[in-house]
């Protein structure tokens, strides 16, 4: 089977989705920001703050590297900007069958609320604003990169985890 990868904005749900689909296929669950924080000892958050983003996005890219030498199928949840560095969405492109899990900034926004995740966005003034902005710039990226596109903002895991599965049993 053809690696999946999972991208799309933060709290999009690809690491609860990303876990499920990787059970329910019987294959290794791989979350690009734990291999991050892995490999560095810090949060893909520390990173930022105390290293800038284009360190972390080498850093993602690596990890992504890393996780395509793996010989077995797998599901991959990746950073919500990992489509903003070049390198990493040229492995996308040749690695993976690419899933764009797709939320509306208030979506995004509702979720990172209810949970403890370290996420700098989230400490901005106006994050929602910032989110919004951050989606306009990232969502013609995403789209260009994915095979296919789910609209997670009404959906559970469950049905997500539902549609990809019938996507991937033609593609991959």
């Amino acid at each position: 089977m053809r690696p999946v990868a999972l991208i799309g904005f933060m709290a999009s749900g690809k690491s609860t989705v990303g876990k499920e689909l990787a059970a329910q296929l019987g294959c290794e669950f791989i979350d690009t920001d734990e291999e991050v924080t892995r490999a560095a000892g810090m949060t893909p958050g520390q990173i930022i703050r105390q290293k800038g983003e284009s360190f972390f996005r080498e850093c993602e890219q690596a990890a992504l590297a890393s996780v395509i030498k793996r010989e077995c199928g797998l599901v991959c949840a990746t950073g919500g900007g990992i489509v903003t560095y070049e390198p990493s969405r040229e492995l996308l492109a040749k690695h993976f069958y690419v899933v764009l899990l797709r939320v509306h900034a208030q979506t995004a926004l509702s979720r990172i609320q209810q949970d403890d995740t370290d996420r700098p966005l989230s400490n901005a003034e106006h994050p929602l604003n910032h989110m919004r902005e951050l989606l306009e710039y990232r969502n013609p990226i995403y789209t260009q990169t994915a095979h296919y596109t789910v609209d997670a903002d009404h959906l559970t895991p469950s049905d997500i985890v539902t549609e990809i599965r019938k996507q991937i049993r033609d593609f991959c």
